[in-house]
């Protein structure tokens, strides 16, 4: 069914065995990356619309380039690259080593010519984006109950209703680039970057919709640079 769909598959496969087995470990703390080792070959031959999920924090980002080396040998073709925007632990030392592999990275790209690699960096300078959560966007749980955004579910203050009277739920467009966010002011960046679009996400990491952590903005500072250099 999933293949006669054309659904996409996404396996969450963060690079070798060694970068996978730090954060990806059964409820006993066992590795899972033998099954999931075995598992790829079956894809591949399953002919699946089939990308890789590397996620990586400020354990694994030294290795970031040479996992994303190690998935395209191994013969996937599509990595999206995720940090994760909640690890307590990133540095402006990890930040330093982030913004390195990420040059890598942009080597990889311009030789393995054959892969995609998506660093959530294709529409960098376009502007004026708002949320799309709860508009186009959707999330549902278990209950049934709608909320905009995965970063909000069972936070009840965002409930938009219940899929059993979806007629009742009004879609809410939220124009991110008209909230005040100070701490953004002066940035050159402010009127591309995605904290006037990710509003849940910011709600999620700093408790406010206008409000980013310091890990965020410095990732996508390091997005900003990288890319402004090619223009």
């Amino acid at each position: 069914m999933v293949k006669k769909n054309n659904v996409e598959c996404a396996l969450s496969i963060d690079g070798d065995e060694e970068i996978y087995s730090i954060n990806r470990r059964y409820k006993n703390r066992s590795s899972a990356w033998r099954d999931v080792d075995d598992l790829i070959p079956r894809l591949f031959d399953a002919s699946l619309k089939l990308s890789a999920r590397v996620t990586y924090n400020s354990k694994t980002v030294s290795k970031l380039s040479s996992s994303c080396e190690y998935l395209i040998n191994r013969g996937f073709t599509v990595l999206k690259v995720v940090p994760d925007y909640f690890d307590s632990e990133w540095s402006d030392k990890s930040l330093e080593i982030l913004e390195g592999q990420l040059r890598e990275i942009d080597k990889i790209r311009n030789i393995r010519k054959n892969a995609y690699i998506n660093l959530d960096d294709d529409e960098l300078f376009i502007g004026r984006r708002g949320c799309a959560g709860g508009y186009s966007m959707f999330s549902i749980d278990l209950g049934g109950n709608v909320y905009p955004c995965t970063y909000v579910m069972d936070d009840k203050q965002f409930l938009l209703g219940n899929i059993e009277n979806v007629s009742e739920i009004e879609p809410r467009y939220t124009d991110g680039t008209s909230l005040n966010r100070e701490d953004c002011v002066g940035c050159r960046y402010f009127k591309c970057c995605k904290s006037a679009s990710c509003l849940y996400g910011n709600y999620k990491m700093t408790g406010y919709l206008n409000k980013t952590n310091s890990f965020f903005c410095g990732y996508r500072k390091i997005l900003y640079r990288i890319n402004e250099e090619k223009l």
